[in-house]
């Protein structure tokens, strides 16, 4: 994944995912095909666990970010 800005597709991926959108609904509406929204969203969420040191995917995002977020 590229430093600094999201490209197109990782910011559906973010989005949708922050709106608990299915990765198969992401592929329907965004015209992607299912298998890359996926691998996508495996490149995103290793990165920022990378960068936040905590594990991060589809399912915690809420989570770890509201924490780190947090004052």
């Amino acid at each position: 994944m590229p430093q600094g800005r999201l490209i197109k597709v990782q910011e559906i991926v973010f989005h949708q995912s922050w709106a608990r959108q299915p990765y198969l609904e992401m592929a329907m509406e965004s015209d992607y095909d299912p298998g890359d929204i996926k691998d996508i969203g495996y490149e995103l969420w290793r990165s920022l666990s990378q960068v936040l040191r905590e594990k991060v995917t589809k399912n915690n995002l809420h989570g770890v970010l509201k924490r780190w977020l947090a004052p």
